[in-house]
């Protein structure tokens, strides 16, 4: 499993290679780390990867297609605008953050009542595993 950063603290598609350090889309084999500092927007269509962590107060991730995390999820910092998309979280949902839910959110995995309480917007956040008692 390969470790791939967004590399500058500036807006720029998921989709896009020169985004990443090193210079290659995170996959399904992939743990995808958004934290360098700046105030910005990654773009995302549709991706899986095995685990994503944003972790930076001002950075956004927004998804407006199926983006699917079949291991953690982890907002430490930062936004989760799920905007029109469905995000699919099928390991640990950790969220330290905000998410926006104005699509889908399926976790599948488990997850803490503080992770619960930092989600906002009017989707449907679909909880189909476990409350931990973290």
């Amino acid at each position: 499993m390969t470790t791939i950063s967004w590399t500058a603290g500036a807006s720029g598609a998921w989709s896009d290679a020169s985004n990443w350090s090193p210079a290659s889309v995170p996959g399904s084999g992939d743990d995808a780390l958004i934290g360098v500092a700046g105030a910005y927007q990654v773009t995302v269509a549709g991706a899986t990867a095995t685990g994503l962590t944003l972790d930076d107060p001002h950075a956004t991730l927004v998804s407006g297609g199926v983006l699917t995390v079949n291991d953690g999820l982890i907002i430490g910092a930062g936004t989760l605008d799920i905007a029109t998309g469905t995000v699919i979280a099928t390991g640990t949902l950790e969220n330290g953050g905000t998410i926006l839910d104005t699509g889908t959110l399926e976790a599948f995995g488990s997850y803490d009542a503080a992770s619960l309480e930092r989600i906002g917007g009017s989707g449907g956040a679909l909880l189909k595993c476990c409350e931990s008692d973290q």
